[in-house]
C-alpha cells in the first residue's frame, strides 16, 4: 500500500512539473509541524503528571513483588502448601495489576496523542495551505512520501514558526 502510495505521489510529483513551467512545488514535515512545536511541548507538560504517577505505582508494584518474592524464597521451607500457594497468588495478582497499569498509561499516551492531532491536524492543515498561497506553490507534498528532494523548497520550520506564533498569542489551545 506504501509503494503504491510512493507510485502516485511521484506522478502527481511529476505531472506537476512537466504541466506548468510556472507551477511551483514544496515539501513538508506534517508530523514534525504537529509534534515539535510549543503546543506539542504544552500537551506532553499536561499529560506528564498523569504519567509518573503510573510510573511510580509500576514501581511501587514492582518493589512489592521483589520483596514477596525474596520473601517466599526465605520463608518457603516453613510455609505450609496453602500458605505458599496464597503467596503465589499475591504475586500473581501484583503482576496483573502492574501489566494494568502499563496498558492504563500507554493507552492514555496513546490517547492523548490522537486527541492532539485531531484537534490540531486542522490548524497545521490550514497554515501549510496560506503558506502555500503566499509563496505561490501549486503542491504542497508531505515529506513522509518524497525519496528524493533537491532544489525544492521545504516549508516545514517556518510552518513550525507559524504553528507556535498562533500557539503563543493564544489564538489556539491546548487540550485541558
Amino acid at each position: 500500500m506504501r509503494i503504491k502510495h510512493l507510485v502516485f505521489t511521484c506522478f502527481i510529483l511529476l505531472g506537476a512539473v512537466f504541466a506548468s513551467a510556472q507551477n511551483s512545488i514544496a515539501v513538508v514535515n506534517f508530523q514534525r509541524v504537529l509534534f515539535e512545536s510549543e503546543a506539542a511541548v504544552a500537551a506532553t507538560n499536561t499529560l506528564q503528571p498523569e504519567i509518573e504517577a503510573i510510573k511510580k505505582q509500576i514501581g511501587e508494584i514492582e518493589t512489592r513483588v521483589t520483596a514477596l518474592k525474596d520473601k517466599l524464597a526465605i520463608d518457603g521451607a516453613t510455609l505450609t502448601e496453602e500458605e505458599q500457594s496464597l503467596r503465589q497468588e499475591e504475586i500473581q495478582q501484583l503482576l496483573i495489576n502492574r501489566s494494568n497499569a502499563i496498558n492504563a498509561g500507554q493507552q492514555k499516551q496513546t490517547n492523548s496523542r490522537n486527541d492532539f492531532v485531531n484537534q490540531y491536524k486542522n490548524v497545521v492543515q490550514q497554515l501549510i495551505n496560506e503558506l502555500a498561497a503566499e509563496r505561490g506553490y501549486n503542491l504542497v507534498v508531505d515529506m513522509s512520501t518524497v525519496v528524493y528532494i533537491d532544489g525544492i523548497a521545504n516549508i516545514t520550520e517556518e510552518a513550525i514558526a507559524r504553528f507556535d506564533k498562533l500557539f503563543q498569542n493564544n489564538e489556539i489551545t491546548p487540550l485541558p
